[in-house]
This record gives structure tokens, sequence and C-alpha cells, in this order.
């Protein structure tokens, strides 16, 4: 987190981050993470092939306040026959 916060303070003029690489769901500061991207107004966007390994997905929708049945909807949409 404190890395994110230094590039953040370090490169102001970036305003569109990618959380990638591993599996950035499985980061213990994951939610933190997106926190201060959020606090910092940057747009930001994640990769992942474990989103709802212990919940993240329903922290970060509740986190963020965004409307859970919209992303479900989304998501069923993407899910193959």
């Amino acid at each position: 987190v404190e890395f994110v916060e230094k590039t953040i303070d370090k490169f102001p003029e970036i305003e569109y981050y990618k959380i990638l690489g591993g599996e950035p769901t499985l980061n213990k500061d994951f939610i933190k993470i997106c926190k201060v991207l959020h606090d910092h107004n940057k747009d930001f966007i994640f990769v992942t092939n474990l989103l709802f390994d212990g919940g993240i997905l329903n922290q970060f929708i509740d986190k963020f306040n965004l409307d859970r049945d919209e992303i479900f909807d989304k998501l069923k949409s993407l899910k193959k026959d």
C-alpha cells in the first residue's frame, strides 16, 4: 500500500492504473490498494482469474458501493454454456 501511495505522489500525472500479475485479488492488501487509488481519484482496473476466492468480489462491491445485480448480470452473460 505504501508503494502505491508513493507512486501516486511521485507520478501525479498518471490517471489510470492496471492491477495485475500473480493474482491481485489474493494480495492481502488488495482492497486497501483499490481504496488508495479510489481516494486519490485514480481510475483502475484489475485482471483476475480467482475473483470469487475468499469473498473478494463481495468485499469489493461493498467497499465501493457498486451495483451488485448489474455486476452479477454481466458476469452471468459471460458464462459459456
